[in-house]
């Protein structure tokens, strides 16, 4: 997530080196820390949950990579990211 240190650069720079060479690469970036238990923005007071579903997404993931199910996720765009201060998530075709 955005307030996980160093990480979510090293996350953005994988992302941006291997797209091309990797389709189907995904980024996303969410308001949460290193555990990624709870929103910690510093612009909500609202520290909930990050409103998405890791275990979803994995199985989503294995489901069109390993098992070759259609899991939607090829029609989505790659880059799905929450924005901070606006507090609200947005995907695009590429890393802003």
């Amino acid at each position: 997530g955005w307030q996980d240190g160093a990480n979510c650069y090293g996350s953005i720079l994988r992302f941006l080196n291997v797209k091309d060479t990797n389709p189907g690469s995904r980024l996303t970036l969410g308001p949460w820390d290193h555990a990624a238990g709870s929103n910690v923005s510093p612009f909500t007071r609202n520290i909930s949950s990050p409103k998405i579903c890791f275990r979803s997404e994995y199985l989503r993931h294995f489901d069109q990579h390993l098992m070759g199910i259609d899991s939607g996720i090829a029609h989505e765009k790659p880059v799905y990211y929450y924005v901070m201060g606006a507090e609200r998530w947005r995907s695009a075709d590429v890393f802003p």
